[in-house]
């Protein structure tokens, strides 16, 4: 992932953060306390490999996907760029469609990928000076699990 757009409620950090041409979007202060403040993506951008191609697109919440022509796709063909462009927005919405339909304990992020998160700031010497609990309480809730349940396995929330 290199590029991502977020949006919420205005909170101290403001109502939106995007971050372009990250080297790791995983790792990025601004996307993590974003969505550690419980702000959602309105798009993402990344390389995907598919079929041994590096295919780069941009995504949008409203269901929007750009396949880029960059990269190793400049060297194909128009027909075979079309094709693989084709095949992969074809993956992309299949795996969308599949996500939706999985149960909620896996179609939701354990307490350990916002853990992880924290983790992440800290390793960045970003100090995290707010509460966390109320994005826990949300994904345990999505979860339908327990807060104290959901967050049992980690420590320090």
């Amino acid at each position: 992932m290199t590029s991502a757009e977020l949006s919420g409620q205005r909170d101290m950090f403001g109502k939106s953060a995007q971050v372009s041409e990250s080297i790791d979007l995983s790792s990025s202060p601004p996307i993590l306390l974003g969505l550690l403040t419980g702000q959602h993506f309105q798009s993402i951008s990344g390389k995907f490999e598919y079929h041994g191609e590096f295919i780069e697109m941009d995504i949008s919440q409203h269901g929007r996907v750009h396949v880029k022509t960059t990269g190793q796709l400049v060297d194909l063909s128009m027909p075979e760029r079309v094709l693989l462009a084709s095949d992969a927005v074809n993956k992309t919405v299949k795996t969308y469609s599949q996500w939706t339909n999985r149960p909620p304990s896996s179609k939701y992020p354990p307490a350990e990928f916002f853990s992880n998160m924290l983790e992440r700031l800290s390793d960045q010497d970003v100090e995290v000076r707010f509460s966390t609990d109320q994005i826990f309480k949300k994904y345990a809730e999505k979860r339908a699990e327990d807060f104290e349940e959901y967050t049992r396995t980690i420590r320090d929330v």
